[in-house]
């Protein structure tokens, strides 16, 4: 179907926290209420990344404090500190949701995929 809805028709980047999920392109709003229902939550919160990324990354602002928290390896990457809970990157224009706008996604999200599974394998040799 076309997108003709003004509420979700901004395309983003979801990158769920269970690896076996593949990264997916999503359709949101500019809405910060439309994020909950694709990330699973109930608040969302802008998480700090470097400022040269021309995206910004939302996230569960109550993630961590879940029971079944789970960290998003591949968020963390982007990020360089824990992130946890699944995540939504998109674009950022003057503070605003705006269309995610990078110049080759795919390599970058291949690129992601393997630095968190170096990440992954590095836990598995030691865990703590």
């Amino acid at each position: 179907t076309p997108m003709s809805t003004a509420t979700n028709n901004i395309p983003a980047a979801f990158i769920p926290a269970d690896m076996t999920a593949p990264i997916a392109v999503v359709m949101i709003g500019k809405s910060l209420t439309t994020l909950y229902p694709i990330i699973d939550c109930d608040l969302v919160e802008r998480i700090a990344i470097h400022p040269a990324y021309t995206f910004t990354m939302w996230g569960d602002e109550e993630a961590r404090l879940k029971n079944d928290a789970r960290l998003n390896l591949r968020a963390s990457c982007i990020a360089g500190y824990e992130v946890y809970g699944n995540v939504i990157l998109a674009g950022d224009k003057d503070g605003e949701i705006s269309p995610l706008l990078m110049n080759c996604p795919g390599i970058y999200f291949r690129e992601l995929e393997k630095q968190a599974a170096e990440v992954l394998a590095l836990r598995a040799l030691d865990p703590d």
